[in-house]
């Protein structure tokens, strides 16, 4: 009932984050259901994620479908500017992008009758119960792939288990990345044969993009130094990685080199702030663009450029896991070949976190005393090798979700045109 009235309040909301640079002043429209892009003829598959991590990992998924079906086109919506500009780069031809619209009457309306989707996909836990009515109501078949639930959202699906299992009932069916949510979505009352267990597409994504050229220069730059990554961090994990770095070029044996990617390229210059302030020689990406031979810790506070610094690091620490964040994709730099570390918060991604920890393929550390040791034993011998050698064979030992939900989709295509 609240989304059929507050679209005011919506409005408002929207013209606020257009003031903060939170949303893009030439696109906004896109939100209320309105675009200038012209709806492709033929069959349409529209594809719903969050953010950056939901959307790359649906690449893949959308290359093998519009590869199987040469008349199908690919509509993906993201909530986040960073979504879009990198979807902007790495989308295929004929899948392109647009901003989700808000969650009322009008727009979800106005978004569903311009596009009229064969099929419609969601990914994770990103559900709008208006957009999810009116799709319904308008007889386009749902799926939810990637699904997966944090404690958080656990709490919250007990709390309204008769909303949320009505919602997900609407999807005719769920591809679901572990037991333990295909259980709790038993427990609240998803019909059985609805939620099938598939894992998640991020294990058959394919390997990030690099340039070669770059790489090489790189690596002449770095020279005998050994490299370590910390990607994808969030406020609070920059200074603990520093206190690590710290630790480590104290011993004259390694003088490693360290490229801290945070997850919100904006922070750049804070990140630099923090490193020339513990007394490191800093470079920043955006600014210098390539470090010196002296350089000890170089931001780089770039978008779409992680499958560069994965190939020049031996070891990486996986972001959003020190602080309670949830923790981000490990499958990345498992297929680039970078032995990786991760904090203890990793719920998010809990499944592959814990698989990879029972046969070696990972290790947990809990502060910067303990990143230090893991780096230095890892840079200094075989280990990281070994390391990234056991990751790998444990992603490849799992059934690719990502063939068995392209079958899913693709089977209701061809179903849908007889």
């Amino acid at each position: 009932m609240f989304s059929a009235i507050n679209g005011p309040l919506f409005g408002l909301f929207l013209l606020v984050r257009v003031f903060k640079g939170k949303e893009d002043r030439q696109r906004v429209s896109e939100r209320f259901g309105v675009s200038g892009t012209t709806r492709p003829d033929g069959p349409l598959i529209w594809f719903h994620a969050a953010s950056v991590g939901e959307s790359l990992a649906l690449i893949t998924v959308i290359k093998q479908l519009l590869s199987l079906n040469p008349d199908l086109h690919v509509l993906v919506t993201t909530n986040t500017l960073t979504s879009a500009k990198i979807l902007a780069q790495t989308l295929p031809e004929r899948a392109f992008h647009q901003f989700q619209p808000i969650d009322t009457r009008s727009s979800t309306r106005r978004f569903l009758r311009k596009w009229r989707p064969d099929i419609a996909v969601w990914t994770e836990s990103e559900l709008w119960p208006r957009l999810m009515t009116e799709t319904a109501g308008m007889g386009i078949s749902m799926y939810l792939i990637n699904a997966r639930v944090s404690d958080r959202t656990k709490v919250k699906w007990r709390s309204w288990q008769t909303v949320v299992a009505r919602l997900l009932n609407m999807f005719h069916r769920i591809a679901v990345q572990d037991i333990g949510t295909r259980a709790l979505m038993a427990e609240i009352g998803v019909t059985e044969d609805r939620a099938v267990l598939t894992g998640s597409t991020k294990d058959g994504a394919d390997t990030l993009d690099f340039d070669r050229e770059e790489l090489s220069r790189f690596q002449s730059i770095f020279s005998d130094r050994p490299v370590w990554l910390a990607a994808s961090t969030h406020i609070g994990e920059d200074a603990v990685i520093l206190k690590a770095q710290k630790t480590l070029s104290a011993d004259p044996a390694i003088k490693p080199v360290l490229i801290i990617a945070p997850r919100h390229p904006d922070r750049g210059e804070s990140i630099r702030d923090l490193a020339h302030n513990a007394g490191f020689n800093t470079a920043r990406r955006t600014i210098e663009k390539y470090p010196s031979t002296e350089t000890d810790v170089f931001v780089a506070d770039t978008m779409a450029e992680l499958g560069l610094w994965y190939r020049l690091a031996k070891v990486s620490f996986v972001g959003g896991s020190l602080e309670k964040i949830g923790g981000h994709n490990p499958y990345e730099p498992i297929a680039l070949g970078s032995a990786i570390l991760t904090g203890p918060n990793v719920f998010n991604f809990a499944d592959i976190y814990q698989r990879l920890g029972s046969t070696g393929g990972c290790i947990t550390v809990n502060d910067h005393t303990q990143i230090a040791q893991a780096v230095q034993n890892l840079l200094a011998t075989d280990q990281g090798a070994d390391m990234a050698m056991r990751a790998t064979q444990t992603i490849q030992a799992e059934q690719s979700a990502t063939g068995t939900i392209v079958q899913m989709l693709n089977a209701h295509l061809i179903e849908s045109r007889r």
